[in-house]
């Protein structure tokens, strides 16, 4: 193969990430939301269970603009790191869709557990939780619009990811 060849091997390949790329975001915003809605997607992760916690965050606005965010969280359990990504989330969304004139949010996580409890005005399901639960309903009540939703982990891929990546 000629160096030429090689070069257009490449730009093909290029090509066809960035098609694949652009596609994936078009179902995302058909999936989540409209063009109006800024989407934040969260994840934690805590590996062993307990152990190293780590947080993962990916925020879209709704022109198609995207940020990622990943921190390391310290020693937890995978609840706790869930909770932790969740305010992450919504604290390093906040200024930006606030800046917006759209201000609404749409939560997506896969913890069923975070969601469901972070939900509830004062019941948490575990004590060492409540903490992290009322920091959390602090933060989403400083939102004019906030939805929260469930996915399922495979979809949740990028900020899974993220997540992981400082373990």
């Amino acid at each position: 193969m000629s160096f030429n060849q090689y070069q257009l091997q490449q730009q093909s390949k290029q090509a066809k990430r960035v098609a694949a790329k652009a596609a994936y975001d078009l179902k995302q915003r058909q999936k989540y939301g409209n063009d109006t809605i800024w989407c934040v997607w969260f994840d934690g992760s805590a590996y062993p269970n307990p152990g190293a916690c780590g947080a993962g965050v990916v925020l879209r606005a709704p022109d198609g603009r995207r940020w990622e965010w990943h921190r390391r969280l310290g020693f937890g359990n995978s609840s706790e790191a869930e909770y932790q990504a969740l305010i992450l989330a919504l604290e390093l969304a906040f200024p930006l869709v606030m800046a917006d004139a759209c201000r609404s949010l749409l939560v997506l996580g896969d913890s069923r557990v975070v969601l469901d409890d972070v939900r509830l005005e004062s019941a948490v399901s575990a004590p060492s939780l409540r903490h992290w639960h009322q920091r959390a309903r602090s933060v989403m009540a400083a939102f004019p619009e906030l939805e929260l939703r469930w996915l399922p982990r495979h979809r949740n891929a990028e900020a899974d990811h993220l997540s992981q990546r400082l373990l």
